[in-house]
């Protein structure tokens, strides 16, 4: 690892343990474990557990690999990418700490872009 990547860890786990909540939000690029087609077909029955079962994200935490901690929000959307291969679900909001409850999470629609943002 490069000096500046090892600084920048230990910084974000300082501010980290300073904080009492945290909120992440971006493209975390994990995605739905399952072929077009497949992915495809869940979508179109709207069946969101088996979607939500085949999450990379949501089997890595199960895992303790990642994000140990943190939420587990319900996702009340079908995935935020362009339907092509590797598909996914990459926009997502994580929360961390006491007094954080979910309101809404809803990803944007757009005509614009193939990207939908949450």
């Amino acid at each position: 690892m490069s000096k500046l990547f090892t600084s920048m860890i230990l910084s974000l786990v300082f501010w980290f343990n300073l904080c009492s909540r945290i909120i992440w939000l971006g493209d975390l690029n994990y995605r739905v474990a399952l072929s077009y087609r497949a992915a495809k077909a869940l979508v179109e029955m709207h069946n969101r557990k088996d979607l939500l079962e085949n999450d990379q994200l949501r089997i890595e935490q199960r895992q303790g690999r990642v994000f140990e901690g943190w939420n587990k929000w319900k996702i009340y959307f079908p995935p935020t990418y362009k339907y092509s291969n590797n598909s996914g679900r990459c926009d997502r909001i994580l929360g961390h700490g006491r007094g954080l409850h979910q309101l809404s999470y809803v990803r944007g629609e757009s005509r614009f872009s193939d990207h939908r943002p949450v």
